[in-house]
């Protein structure tokens, strides 16, 4: 078995996003996640986001939307999947890892129509 990696939450990006949204980060919505969520798959994209940060929010957004929204549901899971797939690829993890990228790549388009 592998070493288990343990990397600290993200926590001064995700207050980074919900501060520059002008959110409550003591009451975030399934809307509010809705809203932040593509402009983190965005830094993602650009670069300016780590897999394991992106991750790592993702998980945390899941708590917060408890699955009311199917689509952005499924790009929050593919997210929250992503650092492992990432570590773990071999033959039969590699098609996730590509399903999970094309995932986030498709809510990021229809997200963001101008991009």
């Amino acid at each position: 078995m592998g070493k288990q990696i343990t990397l600290p939450f993200p926590t001064e990006l995700l207050t980074k996003l919900i501060t520059a949204s002008d959110m409550d980060a003591e009451h975030l919505t399934v809307s509010n996640v809705a809203e932040l969520f593509p402009v983190l798959v965005g830094r993602w994209i650009d670069g300016s986001v780590q897999t394991e940060e992106l991750s790592s929010i993702a998980n945390f957004f899941i708590g917060v939307t408890k699955y009311e929204n199917d689509e952005l549901t499924n790009a929050l899971l593919a997210a929250s999947e992503l650092s492992y797939y990432i570590r773990h690829t071999n033959s039969k993890s590699g098609e996730p890892l590509h399903g999970f990228v094309t995932e986030l790549r498709s809510y990021f388009a229809k997200s963001n129509p101008n991009t």
